[in-house]
């Protein structure tokens, strides 16, 4: 063991008169496992709720959306056949989009109808292949007096006090045209379906009809709105689309998953970054405890480092002394922080739920949030970037008060004992 580390250790064991140091020494290891430990628990958190996001999203959403400019598509099979054929696509269906109202004798809501193919749409569209209640199987088109199918959102069926089996109207804009202007188009459909997103906002607006009901609803003909993809991998939806597009040329486009959230993403890396500075002003404060714990030791150690100086001890090597001293502290805090963080993390899902139990009451509000528990994800880049600022924070604060002690003049320092 060199004698600087062995030196820096003994600092730290201070006894008698000299307690206090240790004291300070504590309470700034203290401050660093709290502030490495909060860091970690808070970004997996921040981690946490994203995820949860994301696959709401892409519960409820395509991966990519293969569109027309100036209308729709009048061959929906040989853009499924195209992109099928590009490298990442999984599954493509079409759709036909429009907004309606629906209407029963209790109230009426407008809404969003998606018009789809009940084989291949649960291939794509996540929500579809697993309803609240129901059956996909059911839906159908309407034909020879016989009313087609809906699947509704769960909040949009309580707001029109339906459920499965029971009759609502659909009423389209796109009707006929009569000398008293234009006339709307109006149809009975049977409720075979409910679904939960677990997003209000798509679960109180929008609604599945067949696709051939939807295209005659809609007076869309045998065109569709576009073609909707799934990919094996969301995460490259970008690239895929570009692809898609690229093979297609024009006048189709395409519009991703990625895209079409951007904003609420930066949302989110902005809202990472606040947490993320706010809490490092915990680690921070440590940090200064260090420095006057450092500086504290050296005007106690005074007789102490002239005495190593005039027996030939370096410049350099009383810098290490009270390197190792602040170092220790540091290492020793994040190396604490981590684990209690990691923990924690790991297992907050369940300490919410023992405390929602114990205070008989609820940390996330149903209806409030897109979820209704608190979610947890640690992610192992987050740990190991928390775990170099703190310890690039526990050095920095021993740079200054090392340097003063290196620059101890031994004759001025025992020119009095």
């Amino acid at each position: 063991m060199k004698f600087e580390t062995f030196v820096g250790g003994r600092y730290l064991r201070t006894r008698g008169k000299q307690t206090f140091v240790s004291v300070i020494s504590l309470i700034s290891l203290a401050g660093f496992t709290v502030g490495v430990a909060a860091l970690i628990i808070v970004l997996a958190v921040l981690t946490g709720f994203e995820d949860a996001l994301k696959s709401k999203i892409l519960g409820i959403n395509p991966h990519v959306m293969v569109l027309r400019f100036g209308g729709g598509i009048d061959d929906p099979g040989h853009v499924i056949e195209v992109a099928r054929r590009t490298p990442g696509v999984a599954e493509a269906t079409p759709f036909v989009y429009a907004q309606i109202m629906l209407k029963n004798d209790v109230s009426s809501s407008g809404v969003v109808v998606r018009g789809i193919d009940p084989v291949t749409a649960p291939k794509v569209i996540e929500v579809l292949s697993d309803l609240a209640s129901g059956s996909l199987a059911d839906l159908a088109p309407g034909g020879k007096g016989k009313p087609g199918g809906v699947i509704l959102g769960k909040d949009l069926a309580s707001q029109l006090s339906v459920g499965v089996g029971d009759r609502v109207d659909a009423v389209s804009p796109r009707g006929s045209i009569t000398p008293f202007g234009p006339a709307f188009s109006s149809r009975p459909l049977t409720v075979v379906g409910i679904f939960d997103s677990g997003m209000h906002e798509y679960d109180n607006s929008l609604c599945y009809v067949h696709l051939a009901e939807g295209q005659s609803l809609l007076g869309f003909g045998d065109q569709v709105t576009g073609v909707e993809l799934r990919l094996t991998d969301p995460y490259q939806a970008e690239e895929i689309a570009t692809h898609v597009q690229d093979a297609l040329g024009f006048p189709y486009s395409t519009r991703n998953w990625i895209h079409m959230n951007k904003s609420l993403f930066e949302a989110f890396a902005l809202e990472r970054f606040v947490y993320f500075m706010v809490v490092l002003l915990i680690t921070l404060v440590a940090g200064f405890n260090i420095v006057s714990t450092l500086i504290m030791t050296v005007l106690e150690k005074t007789k102490d480092i002239a005495i190593l100086k005039s027996m030939g001890a370096s410049a350099k090597s009383i810098r290490k002394i009270f390197q190792v001293e602040g170092l220790t502290v540091g290492l020793a805090g994040t190396a604490i922080g981590v684990s209690v963080g990691l923990v924690t993390a790991l297992n907050l899902t369940r300490l919410a739920r023992v405390v929602e139990k114990v205070c008989s009451c609820q940390i996330i509000p149903k209806g409030v949030f897109y979820i209704d528990e608190v979610p947890s994800k640690v992610n192992s880049i987050d740990v190991l970037v928390v775990a170099l600022v703190a310890i690039a924070i526990s050095y920095l604060a021993t740079i200054y008060p090392s340097w003063q002690a290196s620059r101890l003049d031994p004759a001025e320092a025992l020119r009095y004992e």
